[in-house]
């Protein structure tokens, strides 16, 4: 089932182009005034059921497991249009992302002004904006807030993501790289189901939920600015 999705990976997970930009860039400004942001890079790990270790004495018991880091780039409408997959071992987010296509081809300015969140751990690199490190005024913390509030859409989405797919919290069975291609494939149901509208599993009052503690911290952000 993996391989056969898979095998439509590039009609469900596309990154958007100049036209479609324009309309990512309007959705997020909508959110909290943010202008030519693209998408939110974010990150999830996926533990893999795995024996690290041993104890033995008053029980006999194998534990420990291992990872994947899941790097996403996240739409305004909670679609994935990008992810880079890897088994963890020592690697950060910004790492993975340095080898990435997409990085390749921010670096060469082939997206011109487009800008992608980032949290604080990513370095300063054009199109990548994080947020400012000891923000010295009211514009700068402003800033901050505004940032926090767009950044939350990946919340949103690994609430709908992990929702719909609970083996991406739960421990999956060590089968690589069927475990790649299994997250792959989750990612790729997950924007068919926004695509056509499915609704979540029965527990979907946590993302409602998520949303409208979203509208509060846009409400927070716009109260801030009319104070300014």
């Amino acid at each position: 089932m993996s391989n056969a999705l898979n095998a439509h990976l590039w009609s469900c997970i596309a990154f958007p182009d100049s036209q479609q930009r324009a309309v990512f860039q309007r959705d997020f400004q909508n959110i909290a005034q943010l202008t030519n942001v693209v998408g939110c890079v974010d990150s999830m790990f996926i533990p893999i059921k795995v024996g690290l270790g041993t104890e033995a004495g008053i029980s006999d018991v194998d534990y420990g497991c291992q990872y994947i880091l899941m790097v996403v780039v996240c739409g305004p409408q909670f679609q994935i249009i990008s992810v880079m997959v890897h088994f963890c071992c020592h690697e950060y987010d910004w790492q993975i992302f340095r080898g990435s296509a997409l990085c390749n081809t921010i670096e060469v300015g082939e997206l011109g002004d487009a800008v992608f969140l980032v949290d604080e751990y990513y370095p300063i690199v054009p199109n990548l904006l994080r947020p400012i490190d000891e923000p010295q005024d009211e514009s700068e913390v402003l800033f901050n807030l505004s940032h926090y509030v767009t950044r939350q859409v990946t919340s949103g989405m690994f609430h709908a993501l992990t929702r719909r797919f609970p083996c991406l919290k739960i421990q999956m069975e060590p089968i690589p790289p069927t475990n790649l291609k299994a997250v792959v494939a989750c990612i790729i149901l997950h924007n068919l189901s926004l695509r056509y509208s499915s609704p979540l599993p029965s527990s979907e009052a946590a993302l409602d939920e998520h949303l409208y503690y979203n509208d509060i911290r846009q409400q927070v952000y716009h109260s801030a600015t009319k104070e300014e």
